[in-house]
Order: structure tokens, then sequence, then C-alpha cells
């Protein structure tokens, strides 16, 4: 996360940091979604 601030620049950290977030979310959320489909 330092690495990527220092070359970004702190907002661009914490977008990426939040889409990853947000996707890795809505991964367990569909997977969650198909497994209690059966």
């Amino acid at each position: 996360e330092g690495l990527i601030a220092d070359r970004f620049g702190l907002s661009w950290a914490i977008t990426s940091i939040a889409a990853l977030t947000f996707f890795s979310g809505a991964i367990v959320a569909v997977a969650m979604r198909e497994t209690a489909k059966g």
C-alpha cells in the first residue's frame, strides 16, 4: 500500500483499495448466493 501511495498518490491508493474491497465482497456475495441456491 505504501508503494502504491508513493507512485500514484494517496487518492489513487484509497480508490484502488476501495475497489479491491468492493470486488472481493461482490465475489463472496455471488458465491454465497450460488451456494445457497444449491
